[in-house]
């Protein structure tokens, strides 16, 4: 949802939840943009993004291709959300923390090994400051698109449980602005 709570300018997107500024356990959040058609080569997604989600440090969750946990990523989809594709930012240092987060996993099984959603399970976790992360849509020309920012928490660590205290606990979501595409 749109809100001014730790916005980068008057108002940010916020995954999160005002009464206990942050988030919680077991949650998937999406923001989707509407469709937006790639007319020519060229064109680059750009957003920027902040965060503050569980670290990703020593995950293993038995039978299951948990490397990391709570999780951050972006897609996109070429037939109206049917089916998605991670999409990777540029530049060094802006690749993927983890291959498969547990924030989705525990959601849907399908994003584990094997699953039909194993290509999306790839995150970014722990704290990132406000960054431009920048994505190339080339391979979309011709193409209306659909991009979405997804966030999955697993369900055994979240902002209530970091012990950090109110008003403002260490673990306070994903926010993203201004966002781009040109």
């Amino acid at each position: 949802h749109i809100s001014n709570y730790n916005a980068k300018d008057l108002n940010s997107y916020w995954c999160g939840d005002e009464s206990i500024y942050g988030y919680k356990d077991a949650w998937i959040q999406f923001i989707d943009t509407p469709k937006i058609n790639i007319a020519s080569t060229g064109y680059t997604l750009s957003a920027e993004m902040m965060w503050n989600i569980e670290n990703d440090m020593g995950p293993f969750v038995e039978g299951s291709c948990t490397d990391g946990w709570d999780a951050i990523n972006v897609r996109i989809s070429k037939d109206n959300g049917t089916t998605w594709a991670l999409l990777h930012a540029e530049g060094s240092g802006n690749s993927y923390d983890f291959d498969c987060g547990y924030g989705w996993i525990y959601n849907d099984s399908k994003y584990d090994l094997g699953g039909s959603f194993n290509h999306l399970a790839a995150g970014w976790g722990n704290n990132q400051d406000w960054t431009n992360m920048s994505f190339d849509l080339g391979a979309y020309v011709g193409e209306d698109v659909i991009i979405r920012f997804a966030f999955g928490s697993d369900p055994a660590y979240s902002t209530t449980d970091d012990g950090s205290g109110a008003p403002k606990p260490e673990l306070i979501g994903v926010f993203i602005d201004d966002i781009t595409i040109k």
